[in-house]
């Protein structure tokens, strides 16, 4: 394979260390946690919110909101962009502080300052969670705010049924409350849902949503009459990490770091959570750690072979798991890579694997061009000197022949054969073979093999993390010089 040419000079940028809740301009962005499982939210009547923690993030939610307040008054597009932003921090810092009730204040600005500007989509997901947060308090001010506000958004929607449950629950509290103005504000929202219903006659195919996409309501913005994701499930720590998703808290990384990050006592994560915010709407994603999962089994494989060294189940088993952790790992720098975005690698030019018709991750010779490609990419032409790529050729050879049976297969062993059998002889310098009459695959399948492989494989693996960190490193030598000269 003709390697693609290096483009000079060649970094590895760090982050971007700007979170993605403080740029409300940035719809679409995700920070990755390291998490052993998902844990549900406790609603807020079971969360202490007298902590010092909690004080302190309560105390910084109301300056914010005060801020956000002032910079809306002000006038102008960016005053009004930032107390968007302040408000986000500050409906952040409550939830996780357990006070969702007062993250009606934020989530009301925010939906009065999209639906003010036709911004439908972010409109519907933060009126959304103003209602889901004051469905507690049914006769309260922020109910009725909540609840106006819901039929504002779903008459400029075009939603007739859910507008009239909005204005109906307004007019109830309102009622209860006394309050004259929540009584006019509904009168003035009635004749708007009855030229909206008198306009929408029932039996018609479902409209293209109102915010200008072709597809309809549900599949639009209504896929946020949902509870908030947010409010369901975050990712639980890994080992001693903090997965607390806001502000004052890890904030997640980008998808490649956390990958390229070493292992500490606890081993690999089990997964890896992504937090996605657009138009408002919070998303978790995840995606398995394959290659750590991977090897952990081949691990526990290749010690379960020291026990039965007559034995070939474990052998087998661990060759298998190791040779998975490899392909996955490396696919998965390959993912993570590819959703960092060109402002941090496009200045690196990647071998396109499909052009050279490898389609199928798993095709013969496909691990081992991958593994050199990538890394040459990455880290220079020493790369292929440094690690064991002939080696993961044997495997994945190995492992090919162990997963692909063939007619051709069969071998005659007495008289023994002149030559040996291709693998057996490709191996025969790397552990110790059972002795002869016997099938290639039974002399091969031994412990040492077992022990082989996981060395292999997490030689491997520590060796790209170890050569992403050094990169890492000379970037940051090299910035400092450049800015030392530019000084």
């Amino acid at each position: 394979m003709t390697m693609a040419c290096m483009v000079a000079p060649r970094l590895l940028p760090r982050p971007l260390h700007v979170p993605w809740y403080l740029d409300p301009g940035n719809t679409r962005s995700e920070r990755w946690f390291a998490a052993a499982d998902l844990i549900d939210i406790a609603a807020p009547a079971e969360r202490d919110t007298s902590s010092p923690e909690a004080r302190e993030r309560l105390e910084r939610a109301a300056t914010l909101s005060a801020d956000a307040k002032t910079l809306a008054a002000g006038g102008t597009e960016a005053s009004a962009l930032r107390a968007t932003t302040f408000h986000l921090l500050a409906a952040e810092l409550r939830r996780e502080a357990g006070a969702w009730s007062l993250c009606a204040e934020n989530y009301g600005a925010l939906t009065r300052h999209h639906l003010s500007r036709g911004k439908l989509r972010p409109a519907v997901a933060y009126m959304r969670k103003m209602l889901f947060v004051t469905e507690g308090a049914s006769a309260s001010p922020d109910r009725l705010e909540a609840c106006i506000l819901a039929a504002s958004v779903y008459v400029a929607v075009r939603q007739v049924a859910p507008a009239r449950n909005a204005a109906s629950e307004a007019a109830a509290i309102a009622v209860r409350l006394s309050d004259a103005d929540g009584l006019a504000a509904v009168d003035r929202l009635l004749p708007r849902i009855s030229e909206l219903a008198n306009a929408c006659p029932t039996g018609k195919k479902p409209e293209p949503c109102a915010c200008g996409s072709n597809e309809g309501y549900r599949a639009c913005c209504g896929v946020a009459d949902e509870v908030p994701a947010e409010f369901l499930v975050r990712p639980a720590a890994h080992g001693q990490r903090s997965a607390k998703v806001g502000p004052r808290a890890v904030t997640g990384q980008a998808g490649i770091d956390l990958l390229m990050e070493l292992p500490g006592p606890e081993g690999e994560c089990l997964n890896w959570v992504g937090v996605m915010v657009e138009d408002g709407r919070h998303s978790l994603i995840t995606l398995p750690n394959w290659s750590g999962r991977a090897m952990r089994s081949a691990r526990i494989m290749s010690k379960r072979a020291l026990l039965d060294p007559g034995g070939t189940d474990f052998p087998s088993a661990a060759v298998l798991q190791v040779a998975c952790g490899i392909e996955a790992f490396i696919n998965t720098v390959e993912h993570f890579i590819g959703r960092s975005g060109p402002e941090r690698f496009g200045h690196i030019r990647f071998p396109d694997f499909k052009a050279e018709g490898e389609d199928d991750p798993g095709e013969a010779g496909s691990t081992r061009r991958r593994w050199a490609g990538i890394g040459i990419a990455l880290f220079g032409p020493d790369w292929a000197k440094e690690v064991r790529l002939h080696d993961l050729a044997k495997l994945m050879a190995l492992r090919n022949a162990l997963l692909h049976f063939k007619g051709a297969h069969e071998e005659w062993i007495i008289p023994a054969p002149v030559k040996e059998q291709a693998l057996l002889d490709r191996f025969k310098d790397c552990f110790a073979m059972r002795d002869p009459p016997r099938p290639w695959i039974d002399r091969i399948l031994t412990p040492g093999l077992a022990t082989w492989a996981v060395d292999l494989g997490d030689g491997l693996i520590a060796a790209f993390r170890h050569a992403w960190h050094r990169e890492e490193v000379r970037f940051e030598v090299e910035s400092r010089d450049q800015d030392r000269e530019e000084a």
